[in-house]
C-alpha cells in the first residue's frame, strides 16, 4: 500500500514566545494527525505559507526540506518491511522517541508511565499490570530475549506464553496458576496490544482468534462450626496468630476487604440508634459503604483498644501485609483441622453466604458486600442442597399441621 500524507509547516500562535511563534510541523495520514515542534521560533512576517518556507533564513528552508524528506523515506521504510505506517509512528520515528521494532515491553513501560502521570487509576491496578508484564518478561528471558517487536506479536506467541503461565508455580510452591489467574495476565496484555492498534503501531489485534477460557470459580467460605473450629483454639498462644485470626474473623463478620479493613480507622464507627455502624469509602471501587457492626467484630475492635496501632493511627485493627496474614492463615487452617485453602478473602465470601443462609436478599447481601455489580454478588448465592432441602422441607410444614 502506498502511503501519501499531508505535510504541513505552520508557527503555533498559541506558543508566543516574545514576538515570535515555535514552527510546527503537521503530518495527516488517513484522517489521523501528529504534530511535531521544530528547533525553530519566527515571526509571523517570516513566514511564506504557500511556499511553505521562510523569507529570510535559508538554513532554515533547508532543515525544514530535509525534515520532509526523512518522512518520506521512513514511510518507505514502513512499507518495505510491510510494518504499519501511521501519522503516531512517522511522528515517534522522526523524532527519534522510538526505534522501528517498538517492544511488547517498552509498551507495557509507556502504558505503565502513562497511568502513573494520569494519576486516575488505583496503585493496586498499576502494581497488577507490573506482575503481568514480569510475566512477559520471564517468559522472553526463556527465549534468550529482553523485549519482542510487537508486529512479531501473533497468535503462536500468545499460546506459547499461556502455555508458559501454565507451568508457573503459586502460592508459595503449592499450585500451577489457574485459568482465571491466566486469563487477567492474558487480559492485561491484550489491552497493551489494543493501545498499540489505536496508536497505529499495529494494525491487527493479536487476540482476535486466541479465545479466553472462562472457569466459575471455587469459592471457599467456612461454616458456622469451622468459625468456631478457628475461634476456640488457643494456636498455642501465639500471639501473632491471634492477631491474624481477629483481622481474618472480622471481615467474616463485616464482609470487608482486606485493604478496607487495614485502613479503618475509629472514626468511621459511630454509635447509631440501633446499634454501631461502620463507614468507609472502598479502596477498590471508591464507593462508600454503610453497614451495621455486628457483636463479635465489635468485640475484636474493643480487643485492640490499648494497642499502639490503636493510640498512634487510630487504626481499628493490627497492622499486617496481606502476604503475610494468608501465610499465618495457612498454619491456622492447619492447627485447627480447617482443610480448606484459606486465605483473607474467603472471610468476605464467608460473611456472604452467611448473610444468604440467613434470608438475607441477593440485593441486600449485594449492598452489605459493596458490589457496584449484582452480577458479582451472584457468584456467591452457592446454595448447598441441604439448605435447599431445609428450605423445601419449611415449605411443607403447613400442609402436616
Amino acid at each position: 500500500m502506498i502511503h501519501n500524507p499531508s505535510l504541513y509547516f505552520y508557527p503555533n500562535k498559541n506558543k508566543p514566545k516574545g514576538n515570535k511563534y515555535p514552527l510546527y510541523l503537521r503530518i495527516i495520514l488517513s484522517r489521523k494527525k501528529a504534530e511535531i515542534a521544530t528547533k525553530y521560533f519566527i515571526e509571523l512576517k517570516e513566514w511564506k505559507e504557500e511556499n511553505q518556507c521562510t523569507r529570510k533564513s535559508g538554513e532554515i528552508n533547508q532543515d525544514l526540506a530535509s525534515m520532509i524528506d526523512k518522512v518520506y523515506n521512513i514511510i518507505k521504510t514502513l512499507e518495505k518491511e510491510n510494518k504499519p505506517v501511521s501519522a503516531r509512528i512517522i511522528k515517534d520515528l522522526l523524532t527519534e522517541k522510538y526505534k522501528f521494532n517498538t517492544g511488547l515491553v517498552e509498551s507495557f513501560d509507556r502504558y505503565l508511565n502513562k497511568l502513573s502521570l494520569a494519576g486516575e487509576v488505583k496503585q493496586e491496578t498499576i502494581s497488577l499490570f507490573k506482575v503481568s508484564k514480569k510475566h512477559i518478561q520471564n517468559f522472553l528471558l526463556e527465549r534468550g530475549m529482553q523485549d519482542y517487536p510487537l508486529e512479531g506479536v501473533d497468535f503462536n506467541f500468545i499460546s506459547d506464553f499461556d502455555s508458559f503461565l501454565c507451568k508457573q508455580i503459586v502460592n508459595h510452591g503449592a499450585n500451577t496458576m489457574t485459568q482465571n489467574t491466566r486469563n487477567k495476565h492474558h487480559s492485561r496484555v491484550r489491552t497493551i496490544l489494543i493501545r498499540a492498534m489505536k496508536e497505529g503501531y499495529i494494525t491487527i489485534n493479536p487476540y482476535r482468534d486466541f479465545k479466553l477460557k472462562g472457569v466459575a470459580a471455587n469459592r471457599a467460605f467456612l461454616s458456622n462450626d469451622e468459625i468456631l473450629q478457628i475461634t476456640q483454639h488457643t494456636l498455642g498462644g501465639n500471639e501473632s496468630l491471634k492477631k491474624v485470626r481477629d483481622i481474618f474473623i472480622f471481615s467474616c463478620y463485616t464482609g470487608l476487604r482486606f485493604q478496607d479493613a487495614q485502613n479503618l480507622t475509629m472514626d468511621k464507627i459511630t454509635k447509631e440508634k440501633n446499634g454501631w455502624t461502620l463507614r468507609i469509602k472502598q479502596e477498590k471501587t471508591g464507593e462508600s459503604l454503610t453497614i451495621p457492626l455486628l457483636k463479635p467484630a465489635f468485640q475484636i475492635i474493643e480487643r485492640y483498644e490499648e494497642s499502639d496501632e490503636r493510640k498512634v493511627y487510630g487504626k481499628v485493627l493490627p497492622k499486617f501485609s496481606n502476604q503475610k496474614v494468608n501465610t499465618y492463615l495457612k498454619t491456622i487452617a492447619e492447627l485447627t483441622g480447617i482443610t480448606k485453602h484459606l486465605t483473607h478473602h474467603v472471610a468476605r465470601h464467608t460473611c456472604a453466604c452467611w448473610l444468604l443462609r440467613n434470608d438475607f436478599t441477593i440485593e441486600q447481601v449485594s449492598k452489605w458486600i459493596g458490589h457496584t455489580d449484582i452480577k458479582t454478588t451472584q457468584i456467591y448465592a452457592k446454595i448447598s442442597g441441604d439448605d435447599l432441602q431445609k428450605k423445601a422441607t419449611k415449605l411443607l410444614e403447613p400442609l402436616f399441621v
